[in-house]
């Protein structure tokens, strides 16, 4: 009977152990890239997210056109927004309708806005503030506080286009470096795109071996252009 038992023990030890070993094949394989690129596309996704993308302040300002006709529509208004405290440069964006000539003073903590035609065909202006700007023109103009009233601020992360262009030329120049600040396993390539249309894009990739699958993860996402302005492209990351 004793013996009976150590034969069941022999087999049921045996079992264990292949059972143990096919387990250990299935989820370490070397060979099994495709599980490991998979398991790593939310994570490399997730970083060229943080590493493109800036808060960006937003000061929404509602002009009273009437008030500003009545002046004899100036070329130029000067919006007082000291109160909001921003120390960061400025781009104004006619709501809907693209990116305005503007400057501001932060040593007063006065925006100047210029109009190329005159102030009928502008309602609300888009004060946006980030270190991703440069400085324009100097404008100047008398404050007159009845052209206009503050109706709402905050911030928003947007990534921003510049920022995605470094990063390219990164992945262009220093891949490897890339990948290994990405923590991405030396098995596993990566590409990333940000498409704005047909014409209007970035792309990142690298030729990729025949026969190897590709994951991919795409999302419709809010960009900083680089003249200030935002849009919506596709963000798109590619393993394999």
């Amino acid at each position: 009977m004793k013996r009976g038992a150590s034969h069941i023990e022999i087999i049921l030890s045996f079992v264990i152990f292949v059972t143990a070993v096919g387990f250990a094949l299935y989820f370490f394989n070397p060979a099994d890239t495709s599980r490991l690129v998979d398991s790593s596309l939310t994570y490399t996704f997730r970083e060229i997210s943080k590493n493109t993308s800036l808060n960006v302040r937003y000061i929404t300002v509602r002009l009273n056109r009437e008030n500003i006709e009545n002046e004899g529509n100036p070329e130029i208004i000067a919006i007082n927004i000291s109160n909001f405290g921003e120390n960061l440069e400025m781009m104004a964006e006619k709501y809907g309708s693209g990116v305005m000539i503007s400057y501001f003073d932060k040593s007063n903590g006065i925006a100047y806005i210029k109009t190329e035609d005159n102030w009928n065909s502008v309602e609300i202006i888009i004060l946006k503030f980030s270190e991703e700007f440069s400085d324009t023109e100097t404008l100047f103009a008398e404050l007159n506080e009845s052209f206009y009233e503050t109706s709402s601020s905050g911030f928003k992360e947007l990534v921003s286009e510049k920022k995605m262009s470094r990063l390219s030329d990164f992945y262009e120049n220093n891949y490897f470096a890339l990948k290994e600040q990405f923590n991405l396993p030396d098995r596993v390539n990566m590409g990333f795109s940000l498409v704005f249309s047909d014409d209007d894009k970035i792309l990142a990739e690298r030729e990729k071996l025949s026969g190897l699958e590709v994951f991919s993860q795409t999302k419709r996402i809010e960009v900083l252009r680089l003249n200030g302005g935002t849009a919506f492209a596709d963000l798109n990351v590619k393993l394999w």
